[in-house]
């Protein structure tokens, strides 16, 4: 069995606009292994968001395929890429999309609501506020939260369901 967790190959990913095309991703090449670290760096527009985006399977590319494990996730249905992004994706976007009618506490287990295992993953979501120095904020709403606290519920978030995979879009930022 292999420890590639992600990979792509030949991606490509292109946009209509008006009567032309612009092409943001082309031939994208990509192994992570278990337990690697990988950074994509470029300038502001060059696709890394659009790259991490068709990895998650949130896009789909114009040519090439994305694989999770052994598995490309183009042979998936919309049910089964989202039970299988569930499981074994953690995902944190470059805004927060924090739902403003859910407490911090609530945020982190949505993962947890969606996979209907919400008693067996409170204590673990407890634990990751803790761990974000936010436990005594488990309870206030984003607008009641810095932009920096939600960010962290955001990646407690994304960590909530131990993901296998785990994809930030400018965390930091």
């Amino acid at each position: 069995m292999s420890d590639i967790v992600l990979s792509a190959h030949g991606l490509q990913r292109s946009y209509a606009q008006g009567t032309s095309h612009i092409s943001v991703l082309q031939g994208v090449d990509l192994q992570v292994n278990a337990g690697e670290t990988v950074a994509i760096v470029g300038a502001s527009g060059s696709g890394k968001s659009s790259l991490l985006h068709l990895l998650a399977g949130l896009d789909t590319p114009t040519q090439g395929e994305v694989f999770w494990g052994e598995d490309a996730i183009a042979r998936w249905g919309a049910a089964e890429l989202g039970r299988r992004r569930n499981q074994h994706l953690g995902f944190v976007f470059q805004f927060h999309y924090l739902l403003p009618e859910l407490t911090a506490l609530e945020n982190v287990l949505m993962p947890a609501r969606k996979a209907k295992e919400l008693s067996h993953r409170k204590d673990y979501a407890l634990h990751l506020l803790n761990e974000f120095e936010l436990a005594n904020k488990a309870h206030r709403y984003p607008r009641q939260l810095s932009g920096g606290e939600q960010q962290r519920v955001t990646i407690a978030r994304a960590l909530s369901n131990r993901p296998k995979i785990l994809l930030l879009d400018e965390p930091t930022g």
